[in-house]
C-alpha cells in the first residue's frame, strides 16, 4: 500500500518542485519588475493609495484555512494576478511605447503566472482535490476595462498609480506562494 500512495504521489511531487522552482524565479523578479517600474514612471517614493473600489487585489488565504482551500485560492490568485499584470501591460503599451524592456519583463510575469496556475491546477488534481474559481480572467476583464487615453492627463496618473499597486501587490503575493509552496513540499514528504 505504502507503494501505491508513493507512486500516487510522485506526479504531484514533480509537479509541485516544478510550481515551487518556478515561483522563486517568479519571486526573484519581481522586484525587478517594481524597480523598473518605478523608474519607468518618474516616483521618487511610492504613490498614494487608492480607494479600495478602484482596485481589488488579491488576500492572503486565511491561516485557518486548510492545504486544499489554501492551494484553490493561490490558483484563483495568479489567475487574477495574471488578468491584473496584462492590464497594466495594455495600459503601458499605449502610454509609454518605447517601454519595451519593461513591457518583456511584464510578459514574463504574466506568462509565469499562467504556468503557475496550470501547474497548481495540476497538484490539485492528482492530490484529489477539486479545481474551483474557474473564469477569474473573464470577471476582470469583461468591466469594459480600456487602456486609458494619452488625452487625458488624469487617466495617465490613475493608470500609473493603479500599475504601481498592481505590481507592488504581486511582488508581495509572489513571495506568499514560495513560501506556501514550501510549507505543501514539507507536508507531502514520505514520514521516515
Amino acid at each position: 500500500m505504502e507503494n501505491v500512495q508513493g507512486a500516487e504521489m510522485e506526479p504531484a511531487n514533480e509537479t509541485l518542485e516544478r510550481a515551487y522552482n518556478l515561483s522563486v524565479w517568479l519571486a526573484n523578479e519581481s522586484s525587478s519588475l517594481l524597480e523598473v517600474y518605478i523608474d519607468l514612471q518618474g516616483f521618487s517614493e511610492p504613490p498614494l493609495g487608492l480607494p479600495s473600489a478602484q482596485l481589488e487585489l488579491p488576500a492572503p488565504p486565511a491561516d485557518d484555512w486548510d492545504q486544499a482551500r489554501r492551494l484553490r485560492h493561490h490558483h484563483t490568485d495568479c489567475r487574477l494576478l495574471a488578468a491584473l499584470l496584462r492590464r497594466v501591460l495594455d495600459e503601458q503599451q499605449e502610454l509609454n511605447e518605447t517601454g519595451h524592456h519593461f513591457h518583456h519583463q511584464l510578459q514574463f510575469a504574466i506568462t509565469g503566472l499562467e504556468g503557475l496556475v496550470a501547474n497548481l491546477g495540476l497538484i490539485l488534481s492528482s492530490l484529489g482535490f477539486p479545481v474551483e474559481g474557474e473564469g477569474a480572467e473573464e470577471e476582470v476583464d469583461s468591466e469594459g476595462h480600456q487602456p486609458p487615453s494619452s488625452s487625458s492627463g488624469f487617466a495617465h496618473w490613475e493608470a500609473k498609480v493603479k500599475g504601481y499597486h498592481v505590481i507592488a501587490h504581486y511582488n508581495d503575493w509572489i513571495g506568499r506562494t514560495v513560501e506556501e509552496l514550501e510549507r505543501l513540499k514539507d507536508n507531502l514528504k514520505p514520514e521516515a
